[in-house]
């Protein structure tokens, strides 16, 4: 569970910085909707780890669904783009480009965390064996 974390979590880092201070047209466009397509398939794939491994509280389930509303409003948002010519439009929304990237340094930062943490558990497992 903990590596599906840190693969959503540097999908994140990266979509929310590049979509803070970038409209990505056309082509790149499908860039976008290729990386929230594979933080969905690991979201789905996460859920069903979780309700394996772990009683999830009701108030994480509740916020796995606004998570997915605002994964689809990402998605229709981005979709609209690739009618667009292919370009990388520079964009600058004043403070809240500023804002999204905290949040993509905040979303590295976690990936990097449990990616450690991650490491650690599988040394400890392997040395345990």
């Amino acid at each position: 569970e903990l590596a599906l974390h840190v693969a959503r979590e540097a999908i994140w880092a990266g979509l929310l910085i590049a979509l803070a201070w970038f409209a990505w047209h056309g082509a790149y466009a499908w860039l976008i909707a290729a990386l929230l397509a594979t933080e969905i398939a690991i979201t789905a794939f996460d859920e069903l780890v979780e309700n394996r491994i772990r009683v999830a509280p009701q108030n994480e389930r509740v916020l796995h669904l606004f998570l997915a509303i605002n994964v689809g409003l990402i998605v229709a948002s981005v979709l609209s783009w690739t009618g667009e010519p292919s370009a990388l439009v520079r964009r600058d929304y004043g403070v809240l480009s500023w804002v999204i990237t905290g949040f993509g340094a905040t979303a590295a930062f976690w990936s990097v965390r449990d990616f450690v943490a991650w490491r650690s558990l599988r040394r400890a497992s392997v040395a345990a064996t």
